[in-house]
């Protein structure tokens, strides 16, 4: 029996909660085990009455249960929490949707994880449903990398895509809310920080080295106006927020005019793309869903079968 913690109840784990349920039969089977979700932290029981029996409000009754053998963090925290899943990595595995806590600890996350022989997986916090961090990894073993590029945030492709359709940016961004891609405070997709963060980790483990957040210019798209998507769209061309890092340390974050039948001009609203180029296998391209409950949903379950998974 695999026991599981779960850290937050919102719109990402709840999601995990619903697949866990509706795909039982088919995960224990693979993993050959039965599982169950033990306790969910949330900060506000009353919230959450239909699975009450599971409900704590201090996360050491799940630190501290010897029996839990996996966690999963999608709590959106980082100062109020990066010690508490520190001490979890010490002794269990962790699962991770929440790109500005691995962003800030990735290196010392990693650290604890081998001193310790547990398991760390987070492929939810880069690219929602597409599998990006354990091709990363693989790449970085097998390749000498060029570089990285691509559409990292699925929020600002959004509110990018409608303001093409005519929506203001007001609107398209509480249409993201609404939908579940944009959170309630969207400072970091908007102003970039989510896109830079993703870029961090992922230029950091395909060019083996620490790169920090601070190294990457960045400029979100608080500055474009449904002005300038129009004119734009006139001449054949819209906004995109473009992630790129390559070899020579250049590390950049920043809105760009591209072509609307171009590789990355042709992805609309919460998609994601990642092209790396490399010695071997040249041209990579990892294209889907980068945002919504269902697809990081996804990506954390299939981040627990590549942990338990028999098969």
């Amino acid at each position: 029996m695999i026991k599981i913690g779960l850290l937050g109840f919102g719109v990402v784990n709840s999601g995990v909660y619903e697949i866990f349920e509706e795909r039982r039969k088919y995960i224990e089977e693979a993993i050959e085990d039965e599982f169950s979700i033990e306790k969910i932290l949330v900060k506000n029981p009353k919230k959450h009455s239909d699975i009450k029996n599971l409900l704590v409000d201090n996360i050491s009754e799940i630190i501290d249960d010897d029996s839990i053998d996996l966690v999963i963090e999608a709590t959106g925290e980082v100062e109020a929490i990066e010690d508490d899943i520190k001490k979890i990595l010490s002794k269990k595995n962790l699962i991770s949707t929440n790109k500005a806590l691995i962003s800030k600890n990735f290196e010392e996350f990693n650290r604890i994880k081998k001193e310790n022989k547990t398991k760390l997986r987070f492929d939810a916090s880069v690219g929602g449903a597409i599998p990006v961090i354990e091709n990363l990894y693989t790449i970085s073993i097998l390749d000498e990398v060029e570089e990285i590029s691509g559409i990292f945030n699925g929020s600002c492709n959004f509110i990018l895509s409608k303001m093409e359709e005519g929506y203001s940016f007001k609107d398209a961004l509480e249409k993201a809310q609404e939908l579940g891609f944009a959170e309630a405070d969207p400072k970091d997709d908007i102003e970039g920080f989510d896109s830079l963060r993703k870029l961090r980790i992922a230029a950091s483990i395909l060019f083996r080295k620490e790169i920090k957040e601070e190294d990457i210019d960045l400029e979100g798209i608080t500055k474009i106006k449904k002005d300038h998507v129009k004119k734009a769209s006139e001449r054949g061309l819209r906004y995109k927020l473009i992630a790129y890092a390559n070899k020579d340390g250049i590390y950049q974050v920043r809105p760009e005019l591209l072509e609307k039948n171009s590789l990355f001009g042709s992805i609309k609203d919460n998609e994601n793309i990642f092209q790396i180029k490399s010695s071997n296998s040249k041209d990579l391209i990892l294209k889907g869903r980068g945002a919504g409950k269902r697809e990081t949903g996804f990506s954390v379950l299939n981040d627990f079968l590549k942990i338990y998974s028999k098969n």
